[in-house]
């Protein structure tokens, strides 16, 4: 009884759809990391929404204030960018990972005269682009949560400034504040537009 060997281009192609198959399934085991991911941005999210209604609250009545408010706000602050460098970090890493996606058009020349390649180089691309849209979506997640943190950023930027005269007289501090307070409104836009232009696509 006659064994039919792969070609080559078969090999290649029945590699590289395990590649995306070991892909898919380690995106699938890290589904519960993501999630603790994104309970604990939007749990600093909130933290610091709540706290800068207190401070907006004490800013009219300063008995309001608790007697630690300078610790508060600072691990508040701790907390903000602990969920920045978060949420940084997801958008790296799956934007890393949609860079890294090849293109498969060298496998159409090859695969032209073979017709079990044809059928297996259909299967890859299914295979890349169900991956691919996977990808897509943890990137317009990771983007949406990163814009959230720098709405809370810059939501909660002027009430130590206004509590606790961080600026005060000098005009490189106020320069330096007014140019970070922008930057990360542009930031949070950009991120919010990331994200939702992600979802159209």
């Amino acid at each position: 009884m006659k064994v039919s060997i792969p070609s080559n281009i078969e090999q290649e192609l029945l590699a590289e759809i395990q590649v995306y198959r070991d892909k898919q399934e380690r995106l699938e085991e890290s589904k519960l990391a993501r999630m603790i991911k994104e309970i604990a941005i939007y749990f600093i999210f909130y933290l610091s929404f709540a706290w800068c209604v207190i401070l907006f609250v004490g800013s009219f009545l300063p008995s309001f204030l608790p007697s630690i408010h300078p610790e508060l706000s600072a691990i508040n602050a701790g907390f903000l960018l602990a969920g920045v460098l978060l949420g940084l970090y997801g958008v790296v890493t799956m934007w890393s990972e949609k860079k890294s996606i090849p293109q498969l058009d060298h496998y159409e020349s090859k695969a032209a005269d073979d017709k079990k390649a044809l059928v297996l180089l259909d299967q890859l691309k299914q295979n890349q682009e169900m991956y691919q849209q996977k990808v897509k979506e943890e990137l317009r997640k990771s983007f949406l949560l990163l814009s959230r943190l720098l709405v809370a950023v810059y939501s909660y930027m002027p009430f130590p400034v206004l509590t606790y005269t961080l600026v005060g007289d000098s005009f490189v501090k106020a320069l330096l504040y007014a140019v970070f307070l922008f930057s990360t409104f542009a930031c949070s836009t950009y991120c919010s537009n990331k994200a939702f232009s992600d979802q159209k696509t």
